[in-house]
């Protein structure tokens, strides 16, 4: 992220009234469009202004192995950590300690994380919340289980 130039497109949504104050948001761009870099700051802010950790809810396992291995290196430097809640890595233990930056989970993980935050009256732990691959909402396999989540933030 260093050094990048933000596109037209991206200016002007970050621009947009209340997105820089945490304020919901939804967009969308073609595929290598620049997505990922609006997210980046996005969430890289509201963690710096808050202290609190965001959550990046993924599709695939591949994609969420990915995206924890760039969030380290980003979080690195503000020694924040990132919590992996994808495949196999969830454990019931599993807690948001302070040094928490982000948290790269697939969609079934985060219903589970998001259940345990609403159990627990604890929603607000989080800054932001970002849903990659939003379309997936439609997926006749796993789209319900989105739904579901985005209904419980509501």
């Amino acid at each position: 992220m260093k050094g990048a130039n933000l596109y037209e497109w991206q200016a002007e949504a970050l621009a947009l009234p209340g997105v820089l104050q945490g304020g919901n948001f939804v967009y969308s761009a073609p595929t290598s469009g620049g997505k990922s870099l609006v997210a980046d700051v996005l969430m890289l802010r509201s963690i710096i202004a808050s202290g609190r950790p965001a959550m990046l809810v993924l599709p695939f396992v591949s994609l969420c192995a990915e995206k924890a291995a760039h969030y380290q290196r980003l979080l690195a430097p503000l020694k924040k950590e990132v919590c992996e809640a994808y495949g196999a890595k969830l454990s019931q233990q599993m807690t948001i300690g302070p040094n928490t930056g982000i948290i790269v989970c697939t969609i079934e993980k985060a219903n589970i994380l998001v259940n345990r935050l609403l159990a627990a009256q604890a929603l607000d732990t989080l800054s932001c919340l970002v849903v990659d691959e939003l379309h997936m909402v439609g997926d006749q396999e796993r789209g319900y289980q989105l739904e579901l989540l985005l209904t419980k933030l509501m």
